[in-house]
């Protein structure tokens, strides 16, 4: 790289064997400028996303936490359902046997009854 310098307020550059003038490289400096003011706008942008995609990420967890305490409390609930369904089958059962039984019992006091 070279800077050759004309005393009448020109400045000519050599870049890689290319020639530049003072407004050619201010043209230059100036869309570098812009580039690096566009690039720190979109890194803003993206750091927005971030916090957002963070504090979305959060209420999912706390929902999700939500869900699980749900779950557990709904398969305890239906472990206890499911032990007080067998006890009244259960019940049912012992009625319908006593209740039979009973019934034979009648039937056979009722025939007595009617024997002299």
């Amino acid at each position: 790289m070279y800077i050759i310098m004309d005393w009448g307020n020109n400045i000519n550059i050599q870049i890689y064997g290319k020639n530049f003038m003072d407004t050619e490289l201010l043209d230059i400096l100036k869309s570098i400028k812009q580039d690096i003011s566009d690039l720190k706008s979109g890194q803003q942008l993206m750091n927005q996303d971030i916090s957002d995609l963070k504090a979305g990420q959060q209420r999912l967890e706390t929902k999700l936490d939500h869900v699980f305490d749900q779950t557990a409390y709904l398969t305890e609930f239906k472990t206890e359902v499911t032990t007080k369904l067998n006890t009244i089958e259960n019940s049912l059962n012992t009625i319908e046997l006593i209740t039979s039984k009973n019934w034979n019992e009648i039937a056979s006091l009722k025939t007595m009854k009617k024997t002299p």
